[in-house]
């Protein structure tokens, strides 16, 4: 997203923060990082239709698992597109959420068997004394030489406080291999670093990721979202 600028009562407000959205030919994914380091995001599917799109999201940083849909106008521009939402703000007044984008060129030509949009099932966490099992929430996509994930996930045992994350980079995939960078992410940590990822199909709908350090070994799996 290069501008965001809310509209009320004649004047401009500019909205600070980075945002990403992908798309695949029927999901839709967005994030983005405030500037206080706080996440927020949406994912589900998209209708284009003409001048305008409507937007079923199914789980949201906000509302989680709560439908929403959403209908607003949408057109394409030089650098990319530019998207217009109008509602009534909390007081009651109507408002212009405009938001301008910029493609990004292709980072791999052709699609990979990751191409699409992917739900997390289950994560197993192996180290020398146990084996652990769990199911974290997050959504992936992968999408010309692109990829994103956003996940919300409890921060200690008590499962009673949760945190919102993502990141989102390029990705290259050959044979099992799966390589990921992130250019923008919410663990600052991690942006930049190269992550080695084997890969295992089960089908072409369901995937497992492993990914190993000196202690643990994390496997992901996921299925397709259709």
């Amino acid at each position: 997203m290069d501008k965001q600028v809310l509209k009320t009562d004649g004047k401009d407000s500019a909205m600070n923060g980075s945002q990403v959205k992908m798309y695949t030919p029927t999901h839709f994914l967005w994030a983005n990082l405030g500037a206080d380091s706080t996440v927020n995001f949406s994912f589900g599917s998209y209708v284009l239709k003409g001048d305008s799109i409507t937007r079923t999201s199914i789980y949201s940083s906000i509302k989680l698992d709560t439908t929403n849909v959403l209908t607003y106008s949408f057109k394409t521009t030089e650098k990319g597109y530019s998207q217009i939402v109008s509602y009534k703000n909390a007081a009651g007044k109507e408002s212009q959420m405009i938001e301008d984008y910029s493609t990004l060129s292709t980072n791999m030509p052709g699609s990979s068997d990751l191409e699409g949009a992917w739900k997390q099932v289950n994560t197993t966490v192996i180290d020398k004394k146990d084996t652990l099992n769990f199911t974290n929430i997050q959504y992936k996509v992968f999408q010309n030489g692109y990829f994103m994930f956003v996940r919300r996930y409890a921060t200690d045992s008590t499962q009673k406080t949760f945190k919102c994350g993502f990141g989102t980079g390029k990705y290259t995939y050959n044979n099992g291999n799966l390589e990921e960078v992130s250019d923008l992410t919410s663990s600052q940590k991690y942006k930049g670093v190269k992550f080695k990822i084997a890969v295992k199909f089960n089908g072409k709908d369901e995937y497992s990721q492993s990914i190993s350090d000196s202690i643990k070994t994390y496997i992901e799996t996921y299925s397709r979202v259709k």
